[in-house]
């Protein structure tokens, strides 16, 4: 599953879109060609929300949830095609990140709080974690027991379906922001500049060295797999990503540009080779040469729509989701 793009760019900006990759009524407007009555490529979707959302995820090809600004959810149940807001009421704080256990059950974070519908959005809970922190952010669960929370002082981890949550050994010097699990072992957390891994569920975690070192920049970071997994900065403009095929004990520089004006928000890979990046002036580029060269694609977005997030459930088919409360799915 390609889980959370983990973010680090000073440039690029603060929430960092997930990526993800897990194991489909007409689109409002789109871009691409067709085949067969099925649009190929990126069509947008009509949002019930206009204001930002940041982050997606899909329990299966049918059923997703997207959070963002003002306590906004929004949940579909035929692939994407249609949206309805699941909102928490009264709830004014920006939700920056949502873990979806099943089609019913979703935890999602803001940075003073955590919130959990089991009832598929109409009644939303806050939870009480026990944890002395204020500072929640990326939350992922790897069962309907297990689960992960980045915080302020460390990654929480949880074996009761969060009824208790317990910081890991090794991560409490941090605050962490951005979790991606590639195994239900192995994952990768990121915080404003650093990075670390475990092999072992979080009994122990091993610090990464990227060579992208200023920490003044934040770190944007995306694994397809165990292995293999790309990590970007930028400074003054000029754009550094790098490419890992032997879970991150080397990196390859594989790309290096000034991009002052089309800053990096979030990338996401969905095989070795091929992936997907989203810049400001709503542009999506895409490259099928691990990260090489970029080209821009067509895409629906309007002025102001700068995409915060990709989900793919496969290479063929995604969505994503950003300013505006634009919403967009990708097929071919």
């Amino acid at each position: 599953m390609i889980k959370h793009t983990l973010i680090i760019s000073s440039a690029l900006l603060v929430l960092l879109g997930s990526c993800k990759k897990n194991d489909t009524a007409p689109a409002s407007s789109s871009s691409g060609s067709s085949s067969g009555g099925t649009t190929i490529g990126w069509s947008k979707k009509t949002s019930p929300v206009t204001g930002s959302l940041k982050d997606i995820e899909f329990f299966n090809t049918s059923v997703g949830y997207a959070v963002g600004a003002s306590g906004t959810v929004v949940k579909t149940v035929d692939g994407g095609e249609t949206w309805t807001n699941v909102s928490i009421p009264s709830f004014a704080n920006t939700l920056n990140y949502c873990a979806v256990i099943d089609a019913q059950t979703v935890w999602v974070t803001s940075l003073g709080s955590v919130y959990k519908t089991t009832d598929g959005g109409t009644t939303w809970n806050s939870v009480s974690t026990g944890l002395s922190t204020f500072s929640f952010n990326d939350v992922h669960f790897t069962s309907s027991s297990v689960g992960y929370l980045a915080v302020g002082g460390g990654v929480a981890k949880t074996t009761d379906a969060g009824a208790t949550w317990t910081i890991t050994p090794g991560t409490t010097s941090t605050t962490w922001e951005r979790i991606q699990f590639t195994d239900n072992q192995t994952a990768w957390v990121t915080s404003s500049n650093s990075l670390i891994a475990t092999t072992d569920a979080a009994a122990s975690w091993t610090t990464i060295s990227t060579g992208l070192t200023n920490t003044s920049a934040r770190l944007i970071t995306n694994f397809y797999s165990n292995t293999t997994g790309w990590a970007a900065q930028s400074i003054s403009g000029t754009e550094t990503v790098k490419n890992t095929t032997d879970a991150g004990l080397n990196w390859v520089q594989k790309f290096n540009s000034n991009m002052l004006l089309n800053s990096l928000n979030t990338f996401c890979f969905v095989s070795s080779t091929t992936g997907y990046s989203a810049r400001t002036l709503n542009k999506i580029q895409k490259t099928t040469d691990s990260g090489t060269t970029w080209a821009d694609v067509s895409t629906p977005l309007s002025s102001g729509q700068n995409i915060n997030d990709f989900y793919f459930s496969s290479s063929s088919l995604g969505w994503a989701v950003g300013d505006g409360g634009v919403i967009l799915k990708y097929t071919e």
